[in-house]
């Protein structure tokens, strides 16, 4: 989902943005390759630096790139999205515009999901923190560019979510008003009080 609308504002064709969910669906199909105890094992905090989940972008290239009809950009994707912008990713430590644009979009959309998500007993951020942490790594981990298209376009505060406000007051968003980060309508529910 938040891939294909970061392609999409990137200006992706539709061939691509059809080969970018591919890549997305399939970032971690090198899983497969790898023993089952070595992915039951592995701790959030832990996982960049395990050397058997360091092989799993690669494992991912090599099943993908042996198959005929799958566009060859959905295997760099896979490739690539563990990849960071100043260099310090892997396989490859590739850096800034060598990784692919699928790789670069799948970096932000699956950290984003990660962080937001349970995984391995951790504690999930909110969508603002997560976006927080991905703004503090743009130009470090995340393309700048893709980042403010990110920013634009992420639902940080999804309809149906009860929020405290600065003033006291807690509401409900009835509008994510994409494109204004932070600022989603609200629907005041109680005052400062805690009176209706």
């Amino acid at each position: 989902g938040l891939a294909l609308v970061l392609g999409k504002e990137a200006g992706l064709s539709k061939h691509q943005l059809s080969n970018l969910a591919k890549a997305s669906l399939l970032q971690n199909i090198g899983y497969t390759l790898l023993p089952r105890e070595v992915i039951s094992s592995l701790k959030a905090e832990d996982d960049e630096k395990s050397p058997e989940f360091r092989q799993h972008p690669q494992l991912g290239y090599e099943i993908l790139a042996k198959e005929k009809d799958l566009d060859p950009e959905v295997a760099v994707g896979v490739w690539h999205h563990h990849e960071r912008w100043a260099g310090t990713g892997f396989p490859r430590g590739l850096k800034g515009d060598n990784i692919s644009i699928f790789g670069r979009i799948i970096s932000i959309a699956s950290t984003f999901h990660a962080l937001v998500s349970c995984r391995h007993g951790q504690k999930p951020f909110s969508p603002p923190e997560a976006a927080e942490f991905i703004v503090a790594y743009s130009g470090e981990y995340f393309d700048p560019k893709l980042v403010q298209i990110f920013l634009k376009n992420a639902p940080l505060y999804p309809k149906g979510t009860m929020v405290k406000l600065n003033s006291g007051e807690s509401g409900i968003v009835v509008e994510t008003n994409i494109g204004y980060i932070g600022r989603p309508r609200i629907r005041i529910c109680l005052d400062r009080n805690g009176k209706k």
